[in-house]
């Protein structure tokens, strides 16, 4: 019961102050890539990070987290948290194997960039290394305006009920803001363009009590759920980052406003359906306007 308690109070915190973060800066990245953000530069470096290697841990702060392209690792929030989530999965991780999730993400990642006519993709990079001190070093290496970084991750949730995959997209500007030190151009307020696409595909029949209960179902017969959950997320959130990449102002704000839509909630987060894709459900949080796919194994 106290850890609890603390993990709730951890929570709260962790929401209260980048709240209050994103309030006193006065300005969050939009949701869409706006015209004249397009037209500010003739092509784009492209940096994919996948900077893990095998499933991890889903923890509360990251799943209720939303911030600068600094990582939550990187500022050591919930390190503990994480390291003991990776023994509780370990199992799990073992059962999986060689899992190739690199290959078809970086592959279609590429193919999605070069395909968006305003993107003009060019020194498309791949690297583990998702600091933010190596995202600077290539942002001041780049030979263009503006640098897309696309942060791709998979995990569990925190109550091991489903398989998360997601897409971070960030588009940062190479010229330092008058008055502001380099590092200033990851921090929000100075970055036109950041949206997280993500899929979540679940196990049916959870038990919300017993996490150890469906890490076992996960691992079972080679963890061949974890495989099919993966093989679906991976898929879906490629299809909502191109959409998300290629949309217009129209659709972005069309997907925005809730019109009476169906409320859909799962765990922490609220939002409304926007639509059907394949077997699940298209839906928009909405406290940070993440574009979500939703989907029962």
């Amino acid at each position: 019961m106290i850890k609890l308690v603390r993990c709730a109070l951890l929570t709260f915190l962790l929401a209260f102050v980048a709240g209050a973060a994103w309030a006193k800066a006065g300005h969050s990245p939009s949701l869409y890539v706006k015209q004249q953000t397009r037209d500010a530069a003739p092509a784009r470096k492209v940096l994919i990070v996948i900077a893990q290697t095998q499933l991890e841990p889903g923890i509360d702060s990251v799943d209720l987290g939303f911030g600068d392209i600094i990582s939550m690792a990187e500022r050591g929030i919930d390190r503990g948290l994480i390291g003991r989530g990776r023994k509780q999965i370990a199992p799990v991780v073992a059962a999986l194997g060689a899992y190739d999730f690199d290959t078809p993400m970086r592959q279609a990642m590429i193919k999605i960039v070069e395909d968006i006519p305003w993107m003009h993709a060019q020194d498309i990079e791949f690297t583990r290394d998702g600091s933010s001190a190596n995202i600077e070093t290539k942002l001041n290496e780049s030979n263009t305006r503006q640098m897309l970084v696309l942060e791709a991750r998979y995990a569990t949730d925190h109550r091991y009920t489903s398989i998360v995959v997601s897409i971070q997209s960030t588009l940062l500007t190479r010229q330092i803001p008058k008055g502001q030190y380099s590092d200033a151009r990851l921090k929000r307020e100075f970055i036109p363009f950041q949206q997280l696409v993500r899929s979540v595909i679940e196990l049916p029949g959870t038990d919300l009590d017993h996490r150890e209960s469906n890490l076992e179902r996960w691992g079972t017969d080679q963890a061949r759920l974890v495989r099919t959950a993966l093989d679906i997320g991976v898929k879906q959130t490629l299809l909502l980052l191109q959409k998300n990449l290629g949309g217009g102002n129209d659709e972005i704000s069309a997907w925005r406003r809730r019109r009476g839509r169906r409320t859909v909630t799962r765990s922490y987060m609220l939002g409304w359906e926007v639509g059907r894709q394949d077997a699940g459900t298209l839906f928009v949080e909405a406290r940070a306007g993440t574009l979500n796919y939703l989907q029962k194994l």
